[in-house]
């Protein structure tokens, strides 16, 4: 069922543009820059001139999937073909007020590649492509010009994409001609291999095979060899599993070594050309959703295998302080990221006021830069690239804080819906499957339940700059309900429909986490239907 038609179904999950608001905001500031002294070589073997390149300005880190971007390209008669490109491409960096310092050039699923290659099949032969300049190499404009605006420029990997760029996924001779190198997504063992995906029509790279590590190797050597970027993206969070599912944390020394590899083989390069190579990670949003998906994150962060992560893909909460503890000892800097296509169940980021909150609270949090997903295409608002970039440029502007629902936005086979929620087996990444609602209220009233909000903003100091503060609970049907705040019992609520109203005074709530706890506010009927939370939100309006 595509977004849509979910979103039809499920009107009274959409949050209201209107009324929403957002609270003062006491923001904490970004992370201050530690430069290495010239002359130390750092942890790894790393050099104090590639720390610096770690440690540089970063605000907002934009993925941008170029490939995508270009299906609504059309040629122009009369205008020299190179620049149009160039223009449609890149006119998100040179909007005026960007806080955009950092691009992950992406090019879909990542299995063909679109530059001249002697590793990958190419996607040269696309129809997209026929519509450009003749033997225009898009991937060296893109990052050529992205390093001419004083941006920082990664190539970025999806290292386990589908196979349908194309459109219906073909059998793509590198890994159809090599079956030992995918996923047998038939769980028993004594069956017969089934390499195509449940959840998708393409078959998928299995890094506990040796010969997928080292084809995917050879491509990222490729790359960093023929085009001058400033790090290399491997994305594990976009599409996965990248080892078989039920054995992902049992096999992860496979996925560690490949990673070893990758740093190995980029700092070869980076000494060949005289500048250092860098090496981003986009990873699922918590340590033990990093676990679950075979990535042994402690590791990799100890080894400094990497030095920047992107945390998460399409989730609202990221679990900023466990991440940090590791980053602190190691200098590697944390992106939490969602997505504006594939959204979080039940929230749309590109709505100012909920991008807003979401970025706030991971400033607060600790972020050393904010990062994109899809945010990159012509029809959408980008105003946020004038505001998230900064915990000063978020100040007292209307916000929602809302709290993550589970599941959704993907294939229910990868990612159950949350109001038919099975939990996820085959990957972790995209799934948010930690998500605190929706969840059953008590019928006997007896228990609360308690759930954790984060509020980024300083709402009892900033009282008077308030123009409206609402805590909203949405339920799957209208009851009577009794919600209390870090313990504060609230007057009663006023009703509408499925959702109840709370006016909370400012000096509730707390700058970080804050308990929610809601219970019926009386005993249900013995018989009656039982009640879920659906949503909690806090909206906050400035005068």
């Amino acid at each position: 069922m595509v977004e849509q038609d979910r979103t039809r179904r499920r009107t009274f999950l959409g949050t209201a543009a209107a009324g929403a608001g957002l609270a003062a905001a006491s923001l904490a500031q970004p992370r201050e820059q530690t430069i290495a002294p010239a002359g130390v070589v750092t942890v790894a073997g790393l050099t104090a001139a590639h720390q610096q390149a770690v440690d540089r300005r970063r605000r907002i880190v934009v993925n941008y999937d170029a490939l995508a971007h270009l299906f609504d390209y059309k040629s122009a008669a009369g205008v020299d073909g190179t620049e149009h490109v160039k223009k449609h491409l890149l006119r998100l960096l040179d909007r005026r007020g960007s806080q955009i310092d950092s691009v992950g050039w992406c090019w879909s699923e990542g299995n063909e590649a679109p530059y001249p290659s002697k590793v990958l099949p190419t996607l040269l032969d696309h129809p997209v492509f026929r519509r450009l300049p003749e033997g225009i190499d898009l991937v060296r404009i893109c990052c050529d010009e992205t390093r001419k605006r004083g941006i920082e420029s990664f190539f970025s990997l999806r290292i386990n994409g589908g196979d349908h760029d194309r459109g219906a996924a073909p059998k793509l001779p590198q890994k159809w001609g090599h079956k030992e190198r995918l996923i047998n997504w038939n769980p028993d063992p004594d069956g017969p291999p089934e390499y195509i995906s449940p959840y998708h029509k393409s078959a998928f790279w299995n890094f506990a095979a040796e010969g997928t590590r080292d084809l995917k190797i050879r491509a990222l050597r490729e790359v960093a060899e023929n085009y001058d970027f400033d790090g290399i993206e491997v994305d594990y969070a976009r599409n996965s599993p990248v080892l078989p599912p039920g054995q992902q944390w049992e096999q992860r020394e496979a996925l560690t070594e490949f990673m070893r590899t990758l740093r190995r083989t980029l700092q070869q390069v980076a000494r060949q050309r005289g500048r250092p190579l860098l090496i981003g990670a986009r990873v699922p949003e918590t340590v033990v959703g990093c676990h679950f998906d075979g990535i042994d994150i402690e590791l990799w962060m100890r080894e400094r295998l990497v030095d920047v992560l992107t945390l998460g893909c399409r989730t609202m909460e990221v679990d900023l302080a466990d991440f940090r503890r590791l980053a602190d000892e190691t200098g590697i800097k944390l992106y939490p990221c969602t997505d504006f296509v594939h959204k979080p169940d039940g929230y749309d980021p590109g709505m100012v006021t909920v991008g807003r909150g979401i970025y706030a609270n991971w400033w607060q949090q600790g972020a050393d830069a904010v990062s994109t997903f899809n945010y990159t295409y012509g029809g959408q608002d980008w105003r946020l690239y004038e505001e998230i970039g900064s915990p000063e440029t978020l100040r007292d502007k209307d916000k929602v804080f809302a709290i993550q629902r589970r599941g959704g936005g993907h294939s229910p086979v990868l990612t159950p819906y949350p109001n038919n929620w099975d939990t996820p087996r085959l990957a972790y990444a995209n799934t948010n499957l930690l998500g605190q609602l929706p969840v059953t209220l008590d019928p006997a009233g007896r228990a609360d339940n308690l759930l954790f909000l984060s509020v980024a903003d300083e709402l009892a100091s900033g009282a008077a700059g308030l123009s409206t503060l609402k805590l909203r609970v949405g339920l799957s049907r209208s009851v009577p309900i009794e919600v209390r705040l870090n313990a504060g019992l609230l007057p009663a609520g006023k009703r509408d429909q499925n959702w109840v109203e709370f006016s909370p005074s400012p000096g509730l709530f707390a700058v970080g986490k804050n308990l929610v706890s809601v219970r019926h506010a009386r005993p249900a009927e013995a018989d009656a239907e039982p009640v879920r939370i659906e949503k909690v939100e806090l909206h906050v309006a400035y005068r």
